[in-house]
């Protein structure tokens, strides 16, 4: 019997009587002799008498590159592509990401493009030409500080710093480096958001503001009564059609709302309607293009009212301080506010009122009810009733 080798050497009986199986078909060897050079062998030899460890060479090492590759795989498996993108500005991954919202909201449109740019071009432009990554943790803590200089609320500034931490999520997915994952430590703490905005009119604001929109023209007037009767959205309102009125049934259709449905449905009552017939006889006033438009509301020139609405703005501030009611106070969806507060304080139950507002989720509805003190002492004065309450005299 040929002798293969020794147990040291890695043979075993297996492996030995396989290899003279193929020896004798003919085959190619199977195991790789072992080393033939004697200096070698001898050395080891003596290392395994003297009870040492064999003198193997040290493992290969991982350099820091494939630490960080196995870490992150999809960053460094991008940048590895010979045709590998040039990371973008700031300004440039800002427009890729409202591009990359439309896209992914399509025909729902994306609402907040105007607000986001904005809010980008006034407060985030020293950011414009340099990278995600460059941007640290203590940029973030110096531009919260700028921004409260300004005197914005704190869910405005929460908002504002958002935007560079979506743009640094949105870096992230399509394998730039996004840098310091910890930038959001900086944005304004929960606990400093006041997330309830309290918008409700008192009874006295409420007549002031009715005696103010007396004096108004009917067409801009009627804009502000109907959102008090329906609490419909500014932009709904603005982008509200003749045809998607219908009289007969009684609702208006509102067209791609904000929840991203086809369309909502809001009931049309009849001082909401009565409000639109008059709407309707200032129609005059407009012109061609407002027509053909199908436009309800128009500007003061007769125009379908721009997107930007400056139109709005100007006449909200203006009906605002005739009627002194707190700057704020934000003309319109301060009326949504109220619409839902006043509601609430009068026993409209809490899913009814979720369908009036058209609100996705309960929750939403809740930050827009506002109840007053008179309110709050009115519904504890209930429990002497609701519990038949009585002293033993």
């Amino acid at each position: 019997m040929d002798r293969l080798g020794t147990i040291n050497e890695g043979w075993t009986a297996e492996s030995a009587a396989e290899e003279r199986l193929r020896s004798r078909s003919g085959l190619e060897p199977k195991h790789h002799p072992p080393s033939t050079d004697d200096s070698e062998n001898a050395e080891e030899r003596v290392r395994r008498r003297s009870g040492l460890e064999p003198n193997h060479p040290p493992p290969p090492t991982l350099d820091d590159s494939k630490v960080a590759e196995a870490s992150f795989p999809h960053y460094h498996s991008r940048a590895k592509e010979p045709n590998c993108p040039k990371a973008p500005t700031i300004s440039e991954l800002f427009e890729q990401y409202i591009q990359w919202k439309k896209l992914e909201r399509g025909l729902r449109g994306f609402s907040y493009e105007r607000v986001m740019r904005f809010q980008f071009s006034k407060y985030l432009s020293s950011f414009n030409k340099r990278l995600i990554h460059e941007v640290t943790s203590e940029d973030m803590l110096k531009l919260r500080n700028q921004l409260r200089g300004k005197e914005l609320a704190a869910k405005s500034i929460h908002n504002i710093m958002s935007m560079l931490t979506q743009l640094q999520n949105f870096a992230a997915s399509k394998g730039y480096n996004p840098g310091d994952q910890k930038l959001s430590l900086a944005k304004p703490k929960r606990s400093e958001i006041i997330t309830h905005t309290r918008e409700r009119l008192t009874q006295e604001q409420l007549n002031r503001l009715m005696e103010v929109l007396r004096k108004e023209p009917p067409f801009r007037a009627n804009l502000y009564y109907l959102a008090m009767l329906t609490g419909m959205r500014r932009s709904e309102l603005v982008n509200l059609k003749w045809a998607d009125v219908q009289w007969e049934d009684k609702k208006i259709i509102i067209r791609s709302p904000k929840s991203g449905k086809e369309y909502e449905v809001v009931p049309l009552i009849k001082a909401a309607a009565e409000v639109l017939k008059n709407q309707r006889q200032q129609m005059h006033l407009c012109t061609a293009s407002c027509l053909v438009a199908d436009r309800v509301f128009f500007d003061s020139y007769g125009r379908p009212i721009a997107k930007r609405q400056t139109c709005i703005d100007n006449w909200s501030k203006v009906i605002r301080e005739k009627a002194e009611i707190p700057k704020s106070f934000r003309l319109l969806h301060g009326l949504r506010h109220h619409f839902g507060s006043v509601h609430a304080a009068n026993g409209t139950p809490m899913p009814v009122l979720q369908k009036l507002m058209r609100h996705s989720e309960i929750k939403t509805t809740m930050i827009y009810i506002e109840i007053n003190q008179n309110e709050l002492e009115e519904a504890a004065q209930k429990t002497v009733d609701l519990l038949n309450f009585r002293l033993e005299k």
